[in-house]
């Protein structure tokens, strides 16, 4: 069987929030072998995209996520 695939998002108004330690609770509860991969939505992005992928998951990244590369800094594209 291939193995499942996951879609972490955090963030998201209602959701879980965009936190180290949410991304680190749904990370140990995924199946052995899983492919899976972080959506952080808002200010949390870039560090939880890092810490994603530093937990041998994958991204997803764009504007559709979060507008700004930091604090007042518009990103001019994806």
């Amino acid at each position: 069987a291939e193995p499942l695939q996951f879609s972490i998002v955090l963030g998201v108004r209602g959701g879980m929030a965009a936190t180290a330690d949410n991304l680190l609770t749904m990370v140990r509860r995924l199946p052995p072998g899983a492919i899976w991969q972080v959506i952080a939505i808002g200010k949390a992005n870039m560090e939880l995209t890092a810490m994603g992928l530093a937990l041998g998951g994958n991204a997803r990244v764009g504007l559709e996520d979060t507008l700004y590369l930091r604090k007042g800094e518009l990103a001019p594209s994806n």
